[in-house]
């Protein structure tokens, strides 16, 4: 009763938290490569390339975690680099799964995104652990784009007072809400964007478009016009406190959509009380000939 509990138990955990799917892959991955790995052992001119491996990120991290033995190293950090994953990929053909795990911050890499980039043009699946200290909006976004197949949020401890204690330099609820970046990042940016503005958030939102128009690959339509309308916004909020700051991003949602007769209405108008009447009169044009008046 003792050894079947021993092993039902994490089985069944495994399976309510990752599914029945990926249980059987990385049991069937692990049981192999130990297969493998004895064959080698007993028969070295039989060693084959392992189908599974787990390798160092870095060796970096911005936490002292109480637990953790990099928090009393001495030693110099040192981060993987991408050539190096490179030549050794090339030398493991066998290689299909790769955990990007240790007991560094995987994100402190600066090659850590070309990294997985290069792993998954090589059809590997992909996993982590991380601490959520760091996940950005555009790095949780990267993370999506580049298909990671799984990541582990390195939690220790459901209570604020209990999680601060063991990781030393970590923030609780900024953990929690960057989990919740991760999470908001496999919908698209337009919805979140429409969300933030939802809340009154516009700042937020502009964030939000600015990075998904400079990283997107092709000219999206929708996204400037939001982004336009998103700026006509923000400027409202200027224009009795900072003219100039008003102006300079209608300026900009004029360029980002020059279809928007709103924001060359708004523009006008801040270049009338400033009494600049011939940029004014242009802006007006603009609206007319939109419109189809002029």
């Amino acid at each position: 009763m003792g050894i079947a509990t021993r092993y039902l138990e994490p089985l069944t955990h495994k399976f309510s938290q990752v599914g029945l799917r990926n249980t059987l892959r990385v049991a069937y991955l692990d049981l192999s490569d130990k297969v493998r790995s004895a064959i080698g052992k007993r028969f070295p001119s039989m060693a084959l390339s392992p189908r599974s491996i787990q390798i160092e990120c870095t060796t970096r991290c911005n936490l002292k975690c109480t637990f953790c033995e990099l928090s009393y190293w001495t030693e110099r950090p040192a981060d993987l680099k991408h050539e190096s994953i490179r030549a050794m990929v090339d030398r493991l053909p066998k290689l299909r799964r790769i955990d990007l795990t240790g007991i560094g911050e995987a994100l402190m890499n600066r090659e850590f995104f070309d990294i997985v980039a290069f792993l998954k043009s090589r059809g590997l699946y992909i996993a982590m652990n991380d601490n959520f200290t760091m996940m950005t909006d555009r790095s949780a976004r990267r993370i999506v784009e580049l298909g990671v197949d799984q990541i582990y949020v390195s939690l220790d401890g459901a209570t604020k007072g209990t999680y601060e204690q063991l990781r030393v330099g970590a923030n609780f609820d900024k953990v929690i809400a960057n989990v919740g970046r991760l999470v908001a990042a496999k919908r698209g940016p337009l919805e979140l964007a429409e969300e933030e503005l939802a809340r009154g958030n516009v700042g937020r939102a502009v964030r939000l478009l600015e990075d998904a128009i400079e990283e997107s690959p092709v000219d999206l339509p929708r996204l400037r016009v939001l982004y336009a309308e998103t700026l006509r916004r923000q400027a409202g909020s200027f224009s009795d406190k900072d003219a100039a700051q008003a102006e300079r991003l209608l300026i900009k949602a004029v360029k980002a959509d020059p279809k928007n007769a709103a924001a060359y209405f708004d523009l006008g108008m801040t270049y009338t009380k400033s009494k600049r009447y011939a940029e004014a009169i242009s802006a007006f044009e603009k609206i007319g000939k939109e419109l189809g008046i002029i």
